[in-house]
C-alpha cells in the first residue's frame, strides 16, 4: 500500500500480521522489576535467564514480528539545504548594553536577564529534503524508548518500556529499514511508569539497559552481549525513583559505569557505583530539589557526572548545576537565569565545538517558546546572560544530537503538539534555522530518540506516544 502526504513527504506504512491484542485496556498502568541473576551461554535463548529469583518470567516471543516496508519517495521534494549560512543570523541576540530591573527597562521584544537587557533571534524556518516517515508496529502501548545497537550487529534496534504488563518489548533491525519483534523481556509485575535507560556498563563494547520502575522503586539492569541478556539482581532504589540514568559518579578510571537514580520523594538522588562487570553497591544518596527533568551529565569537564536543571527552590524558572565531587557529593555550581517562566527541561553539550559544554534550557514567555543557551568561555564557567532564541513551539523536552551530519549539535525538541522540531545549530551557541514535522501524536521527551536507523550516516529521529501502539521514524532523503 502506498500513501502519500503532503509535498515532498513520503509515509511507508508496515506490512506485517497487526499485533495481538492485550488482555488488560491500554489505560493499564504497571511498571516492572527483574530481579535474580544469571550467565550467558553461545547457544542460549536471547531472553533474560535468572538464578537466584524465582518471580522472573520470560514471555515467549511472537511468532512473527512487526515489520515496515520501504515505499520510494515522491520524485519532487522541498530541497533546500540545511547547512549552516556563510554569514551569521541577521536576527540579534545576546546583551544590549542596556540595564534593566524587570522587562518593562528593556526595548520591546526583549528580556531583562541578569540586570542586562536581551534580545531574542528569530529563528527562520528551513526545508529539509523529502521526508520518509516509517511507521512501525508496537504490541503494548510504550511509556520510554531507546534507540541503540542491542544485538551488536551494527545496526540501531529499539527498545520500548511497556508497563501494563510489565515487558520490555525489543524490536531488532533486519539491516533493510525494518524492524521485527525479536523477543519480550517479561519483568516482576509492578505499578507505574517503566524507564529506560542505554549504555555500556561493562565496557565491553555492547549495550546494557537500566530499567527504573515507579512502584515498588526498583532498577533493573541488563547486562547485553550481541543480543543475550544476563539479568543482574535488582537494585533497591529510593523511594519514588522515576528516572535512571548511565553516569560516572566516582573517580576509578575506565573499571566501568555507575547508576544515578532520579526520585519525586526524600532522598531524591542515588547513586550506585558499578564494578565494570554490571554488578553494583548502592552509594550516597542526596536530597536535592531536582525535578524529573534535569539531566545527568558532565558539565563542568571533569569527568564526573552534574546534575543540570530546574529546581524547586524558584518555581523551576532557572537552571541550577550541580556538579559532583568526589567522596563529598553534589556542590552547586551556578545558577543561570533565562528569562522567562517556568524551565521545563535543561540539557548541556559542546555547540561550539570547543570542549566547554554549554548549557540549553527549554522555556517560554508570554510571547511564546523560548531555548536559552549559555555560552562556556571555560569549562565549568558560564556567561551570565544567555543566547535567546524565538521556538516555534513551547516545548516540554529534548535532546541534543547532529542531525544533519555537519559535526555541529542540533536541538531535537518536542512539546504538547503532534510535531518534533529541529533547530539546527549554527556552531556558537546560536540555531540558523528550524524544521518542523508532524507526528502521529504528542511524543513526551521519555518516547523520543535519534540513530541512524538506515545506515546511511545521518542521524533519523525515532518518536511514540503512550496512547499508540506504533512508533515512527523520521528520515530525510
Amino acid at each position: 500500500m502506498r500513501r502519500w502526504f503532503g509535498l515532498g513527504v513520503g509515509v511507508v506504512v508496515a506490512c506485517g500480521p497487526t499485533p495481538p491484542p492485550e488482555s488488560d485496556t491500554d489505560g493499564g498502568s504497571s511498571s516492572a522489576a527483574t530481579t535474580g541473576g544469571g550467565s550467558m551461554t553461545g547457544g542460549g535463548p536471547t531472553s533474560p535467564q535468572p538464578s537466584t529469583d524465582p518471580t522472573i518470567t520470560t514471555a515467549a516471543p511472537p511468532t512473527t514480528g512487526a515489520v515496515t516496508t520501504e515505499i520510494d519517495p515522491p520524485t519532487t521534494g522541498l530541497e533546500t539545504a540545511t547547512e549552516p549560512p556563510t554569514t551569521s543570523n541577521t536576527s540579534t541576540t545576546g546583551t544590549t548594553g542596556e540595564e534593566c530591573v524587570d522587562a518593562s527597562g528593556c526595548p520591546p521584544g526583549q528580556v531583562c536577564i541578569a540586570g542586562a537587557c536581551v534580545g531574542v533571534a528569530e529563528v527562520p524556518s528551513c526545508d529539509v529534503p523529502s521526508v520518509v516517515t516509517t511507521i512501525v508496529p508496537l504490541m503494548h502501548l510504550p511509556t520510554s524508548l531507546v534507540a541503540a545497537d542491542l544485538d551488536s550487529d551494527g545496526d540501531v534496534d529499539i527498545a520500548v518500556g511497556a508497563p501494563a504488563i510489565s515487558v520490555i518489548e525489543v524490536l531488532f533491525n533486519t539491516g533493510v529499514k525494518d524492524f521485527v519483534t525479536s523477543e519480550l523481556i517479561a519483568l516482576v509485575p509492578a505499578t507505574g511508569d517503566l524507564q529506560l535507560a542505554a549504555g555500556d556498563l561493562d565496557v565491553d563494547g555492547d549495550t546494557d539497559l537500566a530499567i527504573a520502575q515507579e512502584v515498588a522503586s526498583d532498577v533493573n539492569v541488563l547486562v547485553g552481549e550481541a543480543g543475550l541478556w544476563t539479568v543482574k539482581p535488582k537494585l533497591d532504589a529510593q523511594s519514588g525513583t522515576r528516572r535512571v540514568w548511565f553516569a560516572d559518579v566516582d573517580i576509578n578510571g575506565s573499571v566501568g559505569g555507575d547508576l544515578v537514580t532520579i526520585g519525586e520523594s526524600s532522598p531524591t538522588i542515588g547513586t550506585w557505583i558499578g564494578d565494570g562487570f554490571g554488578n553494583y553497591q548502592a552509594g550516597p544518596s542526596f536530597d536535592l530539589p531536582v525535578s524529573l527533568a534535569v539531566s545527568v551529565v558532565d558539565a563542568s569537564g571533569d569527568a564526573l557526572s552534574d546534575l543540570v536543571g530546574p529546581t524547586s527552590l524558584d518555581g523551576f524558572t532557572t537552571v541550577r548545576v550541580f556538579s559532583r565531587i568526589d567522596g563529598a557529593g553534589f556542590e552547586e555550581q551556578a545558577t543561570l537565569t533565562a528569562g522567562g517562566t517556568v524551565i521545563s527541561q535543561a540539557l548541556a553539550g559542546e555547540l561550539d565545538n570547543v570542549v566547554s559544554r554549554e548549557i540549553v534550557a527549554l522555556t517560554q514567555d508570554d510571547v511564546g517558546g523560548l531555548v536559552a543557551v549559555w555560552r562556556a568561555p571555560q569549562p565549568g564557567q558560564w556567561e551570565a546572560a544567555p543566547l535567546l532564541a524565538r521556538a516555534p513551539a513551547r516545548f516540554t523536552g529534548g535532546l541534543l544530537a547532529d542531525v544533519n551530519d555537519d559535526t555541529l549539535l542540533d536541538l531535537v525538541v518536542v512539546g504538547e503538539q503532534a510535531t518534533v522540531s529541529v533547530m539546527f545549530g549554527g556552531g556558537d551557541g546560536s540555531f540558523f534555522c528550524e524544521h518542523t514535522f508532524e507526528l502521529l501524536a504528542p511524543a513526551p521527551r521519555e518516547l523520543l530518540a535519534v540513530g541512524d536507523v538506515d545506515g546511511d550516516g545521518r542521524l533519523e529521529i525515532v518518536a511514540g506516544a503512550p496512547d499508540l501502539k506504533e512508533i515512527q521514524v523520521i528520515a530525510t532523503l
